[in-house]
C-alpha cells in the first residue's frame, strides 16, 4: 500500500484522518459509504467485515456503493466549492477500472481526479476534516493504492486453501473407502 495522490483545499486547522492503522495487506473495499449535503461529511470503505476509518463527521445524507466480484476502484474524483466561509469538498465519485460510477455524485465546481495507477487500484484512503458549518466535513483527500492480484495468486491462494482444507480428508486417519 502506498500514497499515491492527495489533494486539499489547504483550510487551516484541518484534522488528518487516515486508513493506516485498520487496513490490512491484500484487503479491497468490497463497500464505500457515502455521507453528504451541502458539503461531503464523511466517507468509509468496508473491506469485508472490517470497517475502515469514517473521515469526517455526523452529517449528511447517507449513500453506499458495493463492488460486485472483479470490480475495483480505479479512479476518484472530488469537487470543492465554497461552504459555510471554507472551501471543503462537496462531491465525491468512485469510478471502476471500466468508468463506471461505484457511488458518489457529481456537482459543478473545482473539480481533480485522483487514478490508481497501471496494475493497481484504490484500497484505502485518507483525508483533511475541517470544522465548517456547525459539523465536521472533508476539505481533502488522498488514495493509497496497491496492487492488483494478478490471477496466478488467486490461484496459488486458493490452491493452499483447498490443500489445507483437504488434509483432514486425506490424512493419517482418513477414511479409508
Amino acid at each position: 500500500m502506498k500514497l499515491a495522490d492527495y489533494t486539499s483545499t489547504q483550510v487551516l486547522g484541518a484534522k488528518k484522518s487516515d486508513d493506516k492503522a485498520k487496513y490490512k495487506e491484500g484487503m479491497l473495499p468490497s463497500k464505500i459509504n457515502i455521507w453528504t449535503g451541502a458539503a461531503l461529511d464523511a466517507v468509509q470503505f468496508e473491506c469485508g467485515d472490517v470497517k475502515l476509518e469514517k473521515h469526517g463527521g455526523n452529517g449528511g445524507g447517507y449513500k453506499s456503493g458495493l463492488l460486485k466480484e472483479g470490480q475495483y476502484i480505479k479512479k476518484v474524483r472530488v469537487t470543492a466549492n465554497r461552504f459555510s466561509g471554507n472551501k471543503v469538498l462537496t462531491a465525491i465519485a468512485f469510478y471502476d477500472q471500466n468508468g463506471n460510477l461505484i457511488a458518489g455524485n457529481v456537482s459543478s465546481g473545482d473539480s481533480k481526479e485522483l487514478v490508481a495507477g497501471e496494475g493497481e487500484c484504490i484500497c484505502a484512503l485518507c483525508a483533511d476534516v475541517v470544522w465548517a458549518g456547525g459539523t465536521n466535513v472533508l476539505s481533502g483527500i488522498g488514495i493509497y493504492t496497491c496492487e492488483l492480484p494478478n490471477v496466478k495468486d488467486l490461484l496459488n491462494a486458493l490452491g493452499s486453501v483447498k490443500s489445507a482444507s483437504m488434509a483432514h480428508v486425506n490424512g493419517p486417519f482418513a477414511e479409508k473407502r
